[in-house]
């Protein structure tokens, strides 16, 4: 058995045979993420259409009316919860249970939000154009 400073004091002495790397590290056959949690990636796709969406519409009703209160609070929060959960240990599922927990939480209010969000620009949607 060996200690961390004979480790490191062993591959000091050679470290000229070690090999380096210099440049990008591109993976050329890494095309994906597999998951065991595929309610988070489901999660994931439902929240970015949904803000998606909502970014569209809002926006598309500001431009026609200008008196719309954009939601730009409740959608930067949505987008922060969001882009938590695309963090590389919690969208491929190689996170512990608890955030696992925790992300379909936010996901689930992304998804609770989607008619308040809604709201916003239908109401002001039906001037569009007049």
């Amino acid at each position: 058995m060996s200690t961390p400073d004979r480790f490191f004091s062993m591959l000091e002495k050679e470290k000229t045979q070690l090999l380096t790397w210099t440049g990008e590290l591109f993976l050329e056959l890494h095309n994906g993420t597999y998951t065991t949690q595929a309610q988070i990636k489901k999660g994931n796709r439902e929240c970015k259409w949904i803000l998606h969406d909502a970014e569209v519409l809002n926006s598309f009703t500001l431009t026609q009316k200008n008196t719309l209160q954009y939601p730009s609070i409740k959608l930067q929060h949505l987008w922060r919860l969001l882009l938590l959960n695309q963090f590389h240990d919690v969208l491929p599922g190689s996170c512990i249970q608890l955030v696992v927990e925790d992300a379909m939480r936010y996901y689930a209010k992304a998804i609770g939000e989607r008619s308040v969000l809604d709201q916003f620009s239908s109401s002001n949607r039906g001037t569009i154009g007049a």
